[in-house]
């Protein structure tokens, strides 16, 4: 399936992402909880795959260790989706309210961005994290994480896949990019996602860059950016960009 293909699917289920009720996004991330656990030993398989692929490559065990994933690491995904179910739901929710000199009320309401895509290491766990995120605030999500987890990544996002079957709510919700990382940014259509968050080291950034002559510091003239986590949002100024997008 090309970048374009999963990018379509995507803004397709965001329609009906978006006029869901919390009620049925809980559902969904309770269902999603429950298939992580269901699927544990096939996830810890794959894992064990990417893992000993990893130590043999020489990785440093600081980033085996982040790498691994045990029991009690697929019980903390679980767990984490249903602290995010337990969360007030943000969508619909006004944040600001002003009177105008001529008696209009403007304000201010949070909405689903459409289609999030991110980027992040080989850190099985954040694939989780943002499914559900994204999904509670209503935004289908496509994934690209560190071919390092590429085994475990599947095997995560393809237990997820089968929660969201059984509570009767769209597979494509999530999805996941199985091509390598230079592949990701260069061909994706900005049509059909709503944002692009590169999430970790400056590898992540460089390689969204289509320009591979110029240099692309965290901040850039072209783009603001703000710290969260340890990675930057990066958000286009162009007017005619609706979205944020790496550049």
């Amino acid at each position: 399936m090309t970048l374009n293909e999963i990018g379509g699917q995507a803004r397709a289920v965001s329609r009906i992402l978006n006029s869901l009720g919390s009620r049925e996004k809980n559902i969904g991330l309770e269902e999603a909880a429950r298939a992580l656990l269901e699927g544990e030993d096939e996830i810890l398989a794959a894992n064990e795959a990417d893992y000993e692929m990893a130590r043999q490559k020489g990785m440093s065990q600081g980033l085996l260790d982040r790498l691994r994933l045990t029991p009690a690491r697929v019980q903390s995904m679980a767990d984490g989706l249903l602290k995010v179910a337990s969360l007030e739901d943000p969508v619909g929710e006004v944040i600001s309210m002003k009177l105008r000199p001529n008696g209009l009320k403007i304000g201010q309401k949070r909405v689903p961005l459409g289609v999030i895509g991110m980027i992040y290491e080989a850190r099985p766990n954040v694939t989780a994290d943002a499914f559900g995120l994204c999904f509670k605030s209503g935004n289908a999500v496509i994934l690209k994480g560190g071919s390092d987890a590429g085994e475990s990544n599947k095997a995560i996002v393809r237990w997820i896949r089968t929660g969201l079957v059984r509570a009767g709510l769209p597979e494509d919700a999530v999805q996941l990019i199985e091509d390598a990382l230079k592949s990701v940014c260069g061909c994706a259509d900005p049509q059909r996602r709503s944002r692009t968050d590169p999430y970790g080291c400056g590898k992540q950034y460089r390689a969204c860059d289509p320009d591979r002559n110029r240099k692309l510091p965290y901040f850039c003239r072209r783009v603001c950016g703000f710290p969260y986590g340890s990675g930057y949002y990066l958000q286009c100024k162009d007017p005619e960009d609706r979205g944020l997008q790496c550049l």
